[in-house]
């Protein structure tokens, strides 16, 4: 069967969307966006708010996010942003 095939019989529905995610523990984060298979470019926002941030930097993290985001990914970044688990870790907020 030609992968072509063999992908339309696995995903019979169009606009198949896959993210694929690759989590090194001591280093970034390798992600991959494919649209029916297809590798597409992606701009990734992650909102981790573990220990290690100052208020300071958590700011210029969030304001930088904002600043590249899509009106959509704005409003569900703000709503992330405005209080994400474990921001008790970041220092003084």
């Amino acid at each position: 069967m030609a992968d072509t095939a063999h992908q339309q019989a696995m995903h019979p529905a169009s606009d198949s969307i896959e993210l694929l995610v690759l989590r090194d523990p001591d280093g970034p984060l390798e992600i991959h966006l494919l649209i029916d298979g297809v590798p597409c470019t992606a701009t990734e926002f992650i909102v981790d708010s573990g220990a290690g941030w100052t208020p300071d930097e958590w700011a210029q993290k969030r304001d930088t996010d904002l600043s590249m985001a899509s009106d959509a990914a704005r409003t569900i970044l703000l709503q992330w942003y405005d209080c994400p688990p474990g921001s008790q870790y970041v220092t003084d907020m």
